[in-house]
């Protein structure tokens, strides 16, 4: 008896959600009831931001912005100076269609004006758009009340960005060889191979069809093993979380499910090696309370069953 050991060059999350990021942001800002008169209100603005997600909705985050040459009233004389900011606030990050997420933050800010620090709230909402599994385009407004910079007690400093978000999302060990047992029926005649039963799982994002790139290789490897043995076939089983309706997630379910198989048709898989189920948000594999459950319940299940082949001598 002999074996045959296919190495799986997989890596798939170990926390599918929890990360630290970094970013940056660009964009215009302007002051409001800083000025009696008429004065030039409108600045440019640049931005860091680092941060921690601690699932799939509770970020914290801390941000440095620089305001150059914003105007302010000073006993009736105007003055122009840059303005320092310094946040941080709890992020709440709520899940839309797709690949698009709202947000929305409340925390403290810390500025500085002409060598003057004062202390402030600071607020903002924005959307963030989700171009690769670790880096999002944000597009964000934020405001700074209670403005106190001279005679300016009430005054607000807004700014709209546009910005990239980076996470640095953990990833786990690959996993352990998949072991093919030799079944030899007769020493004369022909070998035959049993190979095992094999299932791979991807997972998705709130209310996405889309594979990330981690989880391609899984298909990927997948296809190898429906090419290599034209024998072999696989059931590919799609699944949604609980949010949203019974029909709606049957319907999720059905495309996540369809979306594996035509990457498989288009790697070379016969479309008879191909089946598919579709069971919208039933037979759960974790709580739907968390956004952890939830994560793990969004997905697609590929399962070849074991089979014999003849080995070529």
């Amino acid at each position: 008896m002999r074996y045959i050991f296919l190495i799986a060059a997989l890596v798939h999350p170990l926390f599918a959600w929890s990360a630290p990021y970094i970013g940056a942001k660009a964009g215009k800002a302007w002051s409001d009831f800083v000025c009696d008169q008429e004065c030039n209100e409108d600045a440019n603005t640049l931005g860091l931001m680092a941060g921690y997600q601690f699932d799939e909705n509770w970020a914290l985050e801390m941000n440095v912005d620089y305001f150059d040459q914003l105007e302010f009233e000073n006993n009736q004389t105007r003055s122009q100076s840059n303005v320092w900011l310094v946040g941080a606030a709890p992020k709440l990050t709520i899940p839309l269609s797709g690949d698009f997420n709202l947000y929305t933050k409340l925390g403290i800010a810390a500025y500085q004006f002409d060598n003057d620090t004062q202390y402030s709230y600071m607020g903002g909402f924005g959307i963030d758009v989700v171009l690769t599994p670790n880096l999002k385009l944000d597009i964000g407004y934020q405001a700074v009340p209670d403005l106190d910079i001279y005679d300016a007690g009430d005054g607000i400093l807004n700014s709209v960005t546009v910005g990239f978000i980076y996470e640095f999302k953990t990833k786990s060990r690959a996993p352990a060889p998949l072991t093919i047992t030799e079944q030899v029926s007769d020493p004369k005649g022909p070998i035959l191979r049993l190979f095992p039963k094999t299932t791979e799982v991807v997972n998705y994002a709130n209310n996405s069809v889309n594979l990330q790139a981690i989880d391609m290789e899984k298909v990927e490897y997948i296809a190898d093993i429906l090419k290599s043995y034209p024998m072999s076939s696989v059931a590919l089983r799609g699944y949604a979380d609980s949010v949203g309706s019974n029909g709606y997630n049957l319907t999720l379910s059905k495309r996540r499910a369809e979306r594996v198989r035509e990457v498989l048709l288009g790697k070379g898989v016969s479309q008879d090696q191909i089946t598919i189920n579709y069971l919208g948000e039933s037979k759960p594999v974790e709580s739907n309370a968390t956004p952890e459950g939830r994560y793990k319940n969004r997905r697609v299940e590929m399962l070849i069953l074991e089979f014999e082949y003849q080995l070529q001598q």
